[in-house]
């Protein structure tokens, strides 16, 4: 079961387990989409790597034991006439080819899409161009200038959002100069990175400004390893002022957009402040 802070504070999700996290975000998910398609006709998910892609993917094409030994294939926990209509983003991507153990897209590819088969159309794809990532600065142009054709307003439906144990999102370091792309009118909305803390060094990312468009900004952290920065970064979310919200946050803490939510299971929660903690009913 799980549980969500009242509305004065950072909205934070608590279920018990990873794989209950990933049940939630499913649904989730699904209410967003349903709500996106009926109103514009399509749902745009920014996808993070990491840990993300095998829970999101786990939760929506569940093993089904007795339709396998039937035969049959296990049935989504979206419908596929759904997740025909969704639009994939990545909210960052490593500089290297689609089949390198390092690209998000590979992640995305072996735990989501080869279960989708031709419910997904290779347009609703957007990957990095794997033909510029030996020129970051040109790949992160590149995918600016085709998220802005296909998607001009920039304002994602879901942006997922994985968390260092350092607070970073994205590929956003903490202290690192792209956080002070902020303005969503005049820095970029895509950034490349040349010196990652964590390797490999060259990537892509979405930056704090084209995250500010973002219909729901969704981080989902789990493992007791993420319990620390967890809690510091929830502590700084609820109690910094407006100007503290511009300097010396961690990453995690700094993301605005049109509404900010945590999925966390109980290990990742475990450090959380009881003030922080306030006002909890059950989902």
């Amino acid at each position: 079961m799980a549980e969500a802070t009242g509305t004065s504070l950072t909205p934070l999700h608590i279920s018990a387990t990873p794989a209950e996290v990933g049940s939630a975000l499913v649904e989730r998910l699904r209410v967003e989409s349903q709500s996106a398609i009926k109103q514009r006709g399509t749902f745009h998910i920014a996808l993070s790597g990491g840990s993300l892609p095998a829970l999101l993917g786990a939760a929506l094409f569940p093993h089904d034991d007795a339709a396998c030994a039937a035969g049959r294939s296990s049935q989504p926990a979206i419908p596929l006439d759904e997740l025909r209509h969704w639009h994939w983003w990545w909210a960052d991507e490593r500089c290297v080819k689609h089949e390198d153990e390092d690209s998000n897209y590979r992640l995305a590819q072996e735990h989501i899409f080869r279960h989708m088969k031709d419910a997904i159309q290779p347009a609703n794809i957007h990957a990095i161009d794997a033909e510029l990532v030996n020129d970051p600065k040109a790949a992160a142009s590149s995918y600016e200038s085709h998220l802005r054709s296909v998607l001009p307003s920039g304002e994602m439906d879901v942006a997922l959002l994985g968390m260092g144990p350092d607070g970073h999102c994205c590929s956003l370091f903490p202290q690192h100069a792209l956080l002070n792309y902020t303005e969503v009118d005049t820095d970029p909305w895509i950034a490349h990175i040349l010196d990652s803390p964590k390797p490999p060094p060259t990537r892509i990312t979405m930056t704090l400004a084209l995250l500010k468009k973002a219909r729901l900004s969704l981080f989902v952290v789990t493992g007791g390893n993420k319990a620390a920065v967890t809690s510091d970064v929830i502590r700084q979310r609820n109690r910094a002022t407006d100007d503290e919200k511009s300097q010396g946050l961690l990453p995690s803490a700094r993301v605005q957009s049109q509404r900010v939510e945590f999925m966390i299971d109980a290990a990742a929660a475990e450090k959380i402040p009881q003030q922080d903690r306030q006002s909890q009913h059950k989902l």
